[in-house]
């Protein structure tokens, strides 16, 4: 069979597909053998145990022109997509078709249990085959016994099993002589979208294996080169997963102004509103024009677990309201601010969703984040500052990595015309500002960029934390630290080359 063409291997294999489902290799009359000679079909009947190495060496033949074109082969590969698809363009389900032949044994109904857990590594292990399928009707032991399937890396023929695994089989009542091979097609189905797509995507390009989901919306970000397959991997994520709607890809251009990314559609429908659910907090925005990361679930939650009730929040870049929302149904005072006018209106729409509202404790406000900080920020904290019976500690959020630093500078002098002072350190802001670092120390350089900002050296009473790897040499980091009252009142002193040497900020 080794020596035949190609179109004569494909007529053996479509014969032999007939045959196999019901091939049983011991105690049956005499098969029926295919094999070629001069390019013609002969028909010869040959005794089972003949027949099983004919399929054996079909199976797991070492002949490279057989490996390539052999939709069986003996490798790992086994059970993925047919080669055939590799380089497609435009998806057709059809081409995903593939038939494969898989060794099992047949197994008294009650020993499929034992056998089962005594051969476990050996057992077929894939997602969507049974590991124990029906008998034919036509077999003698179709009413007592099942097939039990095998792995077919490991399990070849009835003489792959050692001398302690035949002791099981035979304490179990199961007979070598058993030993057949039970034909599946495989289609479409069967493969998820992760081999479905790198059984399509050219072997030299990185396959596509994971996306983030916000709701019915699948977010992916392509690398170079998927330009031509980007349509077709969409709707592969499609099809695999029903609760989707819609697959964008983020492109690589940002907006400048209100720093969320563009993106195109890849499959489905063009609706980009979507709805999310983080930490018993219910979001609902334009994908298409706003941000948010499913990934920084863990940090919201976090950062709002550990403000307590009696405290006061300012998020200066508080997006659609992943710490706003979940802070103002603990019943704490929130000053929530963002410059994009579309997440303001999600912002104020979460709030009210989650009716994180009920006392008239958050604030929602549409304007850059150095004026909120001048001038909403300021005039709360002369309020505070004025009360004698106002508790808790205020917090800043500042979760805008790639910016918020900058922002740093609206403290610098804030309080220098005010009569207020705090009435104690304690009374001083927290905040928490994020930060991408690309440094080797990385806390080291997020600790310089803020004292860059503020003029100053903080001292050692802050804390600065690694939330999550962004990129390779790139981690997103948060400090958190006390507003020196050094900064809010005197500001930095400027001398005739610039800022005066840095001071200690107490």
């Amino acid at each position: 069979m080794q020596h035949m063409c190609n179109e004569m291997k494909t007529e053996v294999l479509n014969f032999l597909r007939k045959f196999s489902a019901n091939l049983r290799l011991s105690g049956q009359s005499a098969l029926i053998r295919l094999y070629t000679k001069n390019n013609a079909c002969y028909l010869c009947e040959v005794r089972p145990s003949s027949l099983q190495k004919l399929i054996h060496k079909w199976m797991f033949s070492s002949d490279p022109d057989s490996q390539k074109n052999n939709t069986m082969t003996g490798n790992a590969a086994f059970f993925d997509p047919p080669e055939s698809v590799r380089g497609m363009k435009v998806l057709d389900r059809n081409l995903f078709r593939k038939t494969v032949l898989i060794p099992g044994l047949a197994v008294p109904e009650k020993s499929i249990g034992k056998l089962a857990k005594s051969l476990k590594k050996e057992v077929l292990r894939f997602r969507s085959i049974k590991p124990v399928v029906e008998l034919s009707a036509k077999d003698s032991l179709a009413k007592s016994h099942k097939l039990m399937l095998f792995n077919p890396m490991k399990v070849k023929s009835a003489e792959d099993f050692n001398e302690d695994q035949r002791t099981v089989l035979e304490k179990l009542n199961v007979v070598l002589s058993s030993f057949q091979f039970y034909s599946f097609d495989m289609n479409y189905d069967n493969w998820d979208h992760a081999e479905i797509i790198k059984a399509v995507l050219p072997e030299e390009l990185e396959a596509v294996t994971g996306f983030a989901i916000v709701g019915h919306v699948a977010h992916l970000n392509l690398r170079d080169g998927a330009d031509d397959y980007k349509n077709l991997i969409g709707q592969v994520i499609l099809d695999k997963h029903r609760t989707l709607k819609t697959v964008v890809n983020k492109l690589k251009s940002i907006d400048s102004e209100f720093r969320n990314f563009k993106m195109e559609l890849l499959a489905g429908e063009p609706d980009f509103t979507t709805t999310v659910k983080e930490h018993g907090c219910t979001f609902t925005f334009d994908f298409s024009k706003v941000y948010w990361n499913t990934k920084l679930g863990t940090e919201h939650n976090l950062v709002a677990s550990q403000i307590k009730q009696e405290d006061t929040v300012f998020d200066v870049f508080a997006g659609v309201g992943p710490f706003a929302v979940p802070c103002g149904k603990k019943g704490i005072t929130v000053f929530a601010n963002d410059l994009n006018p579309d997440s303001f209106q999600s912002l104020v729409l979460n709030v009210s969703k989650n009716k994180a509202n009920q006392n008239s404790n958050v604030h929602c406000f549409n304007m850059d984040g150095r004026d909120f900080i001048k001038q909403i920020f300021s005039k709360e904290m002369e309020r505070i500052w004025k009360d004698p019976s106002s508790k808790g500690t205020v917090h800043v959020l500042m979760n805008l990595p790639a910016l918020a630093v900058e922002f740093l500078d609206s403290f610098v002098g804030l309080f220098n015309q005010s009569s207020c002072k705090p009435k104690d350190p304690n009374c001083l802001p927290y905040v928490h500002c994020y930060y991408f670092s690309k440094c080797e120390n990385l806390e080291q350089d997020t600790r310089e960029a803020v004292e860059r900002v503020l003029g100053c050296t903080l001292d050692d009473n802050i804390s600065i934390r690694e939330v999550r790897n962004v990129a390779p040499g790139k981690e997103m980091m948060c400090i958190k630290f006390r507003v020196p009252e050094s900064v809010l009142i005197k500001g930095n002193v400027e001398t005739e080359d610039g800022p005066a040497a840095k001071k200690i900020c107490l």
